[in-house]
Formats: structure tokens, C-alpha cells, sequence
């Protein structure tokens, strides 16, 4: 018994030593922050924090010029701050926001880049909401972070989208347009 034990040992001494010259890593990163940040409006919206508000500008219904006809893009930007969004976050926080993933609910969206008009139960010539990238891609609700299509974050943590109305119909009518849509955060 002895023996095989001495032969076991002098096994693993062996392979032990064969895997000191392995020339492979494993490289391990991380990121600490200082404090939560979240989103606060600035211009084109409401200037709220967490919840914010866009109020896009009075169009007459006659101005849609079909199905999937757009009108009165407007950009509006939005800030990485501090939890109290009084204070910009700091430069690593910023650093490792990589995104806005924006998300509704399936009942949500009409299709992938279309939001729901929820404050309408009229006929079906429904006005409609599109999100759009700062780059004028509209946003896909069926895709989630990294796949979506998201605007860039500039290196003091301000982030612009645009809004729009989309006709969803042939002819539109007048109506209350609203839309909401879930963001989250995505670090590095």
C-alpha cells in the first residue's frame, strides 16, 4: 500500500510541474462605483428624475400623409446623475455606462419599433410612438441590450433619443397620444 501511494504522489508532483509552464491566463476586471446613478431629464423633457416626461408638440390630424407617415421629431436628452439628481456621477460611473436598454411590455408595442398610443381606445386610426437612437434608428422593443439599437453616451454621462408620432392607419383623427417605455441602466 505503501508503494502505490508513493507512486500516486510522484504522479501529481509530475502533472503539477507540467502546468507551471502553461503560458494561459485568466485576466479577472471589475469596476467599484461611489454611488447609484440613474437618468435625469434635461433638454426636451420634463426635467424629471427617474420618471421622466416628453411632450411632444400639437400636430393636426390632417397632417399624416398615410400608414407609418411621422411627424414632429423631437430630441430630448437625458443625464447620468447621482441617485439624487442633483449632481453629475462621477467619471467612472459614467465610464462604465455602456447604455439605456429600453423595454415595454409585448401588449406594449404594435411592432418591434412601434409604440402603443395607450391613451386612445377610439377606431382603429390609432397615432402611434416611435423612440429613436440619436443616429435616427428607431428603437426595437423585441430586442434587448446589447442588440438594441441604443444611442451613444457622451463622456460627461448625456444621452440623446428623439420621439416621434407614427401614423398606424391610412387616415388619422384627433386623439391623446401616450406612451410609456422601461429603461435600465447597463454597465460594463
Amino acid at each position: 500500500m505503501k508503494t502505490m501511494s508513493k507512486g500516486i504522489i510522484l504522479c501529481f508532483s509530475l502533472l503539477g510541474s507540467m502546468q507551471l509552464y502553461a503560458a494561459n491566463e485568466i485576466t479577472i476586471t471589475g469596476r467599484v462605483i461611489d454611488s447609484t446613478c440613474t437618468l435625469t431629464g434635461t433638454t426636451g423633457t420634463n426635467t424629471g428624475s427617474n420618471n421622466i416626461g416628453v411632450l411632444l408638440d400639437t400636430v393636426p390630424a390632417s397632417s399624416f400623409t398615410g400608414l407609418n407617415s411621422t411627424l414632429a421629431t423631437k430630441p430630448f436628452s437625458l443625464q447620468l446623475t447621482q441617485s439624487n439628481g442633483t449632481a453629475p456621477c462621477d467619471s467612472v460611473s459614467i465610464a462604465g455606462l455602456k447604455g439605456i436598454s429600453l423595454s415595454v411590455a409585448s401588449s406594449g408595442y404594435i411592432n418591434s419599433s412601434t409604440l402603443l398610443n395607450t391613451a386612445y381606445t377610439g377606431p382603429n386610426n390609432r397615432v402611434n410612438l416611435q423612440v429613436l437612437t440619436d443616429n435616427d434608428i428607431p428603437v426595437t422593443f423585441d430586442t434587448t441590450y446589447p442588440n438594441q439599437p441604443k444611442s451613444a453616451v457622451s463622456s460627461t454621462g448625456l444621452i440623446t433619443y428623439k420621439a416621434r408620432y407614427i401614423l398606424s392607419a391610412t387616415t388619422a383623427i384627433a386623439q391623446d397620444v401616450q406612451g410609456k417605455v422601461t429603461y435600465v441602466l447597463e454597465y460594463n
